[in-house]
């Protein structure tokens, strides 16, 4: 039977810059919150996402707040804070349409007053888009480059004749 060593060898402590789940709590006073908190601190959460905050920004403000949370409950919040805005947007895509749409009429109603012709289309032209007047634009994938013709290219009288075959049918 192998013996056990009287001791276990020490970690070596790990070099450079700490990682960002090392870093410790907001405040660390550990203690978990109620409903009602954690609803107040996912609104915030969800206000500083729409405001462009990352997250080690949402962190830095949750340590000032108090909230004591590690990085990993911070992207917590995260993740549950973009569930619930795209459910809002979900729910009122509607509306958000009316009012991109009405921006949009405004801009173009400006911009011909102005006599700026390019702003005026580039806003008809996005309304247009946003309301599907357009056909769908080609992707790549939508065009086939490897179906090119083998042979000699078509004489003018072959090509003629392909092309009074097609308006025919």
């Amino acid at each position: 039977m192998p013996e056990k060593p009287e001791h276990e060898p020490k970690k070596k402590p790990r070099k450079g810059p700490k990682h960002p789940d090392d870093l410790p709590p907001s405040n660390g006073n550990g203690k978990r919150c109620n409903e009602e908190e954690e609803r107040r601190r996912l609104r915030r959460v969800m206000a500083l996402i729409v405001g462009g905050s990352g997250r080690l920004e949402i962190h830095h403000i949750a340590s000032q707040e108090g909230w004591g949370l590690h990085l990993r409950s911070v992207q917590d919040y995260m993740v549950k804070a973009r569930k619930e805005i795209n459910l809002v947007v979900d729910k009122r895509r509607e509306d958000f349409l009316s009012d991109v749409l009405s921006r949009r009429i405004l801009m173009f109603a400006t911009a011909m007053q102005n006599g700026d012709v390019k702003t005026a289309l580039a806003a008809d032209d996005s309304f247009a888009e946003l309301l599907g007047l357009f056909p769908p634009k080609a992707t790549k994938a939508d065009v086939s480059v490897s179906q090119t013709p083998k042979g000699p290219p078509l004489s003018d009288a072959e090509f003629e004749t392909i092309l009074a075959r097609s308006t025919d049918e």
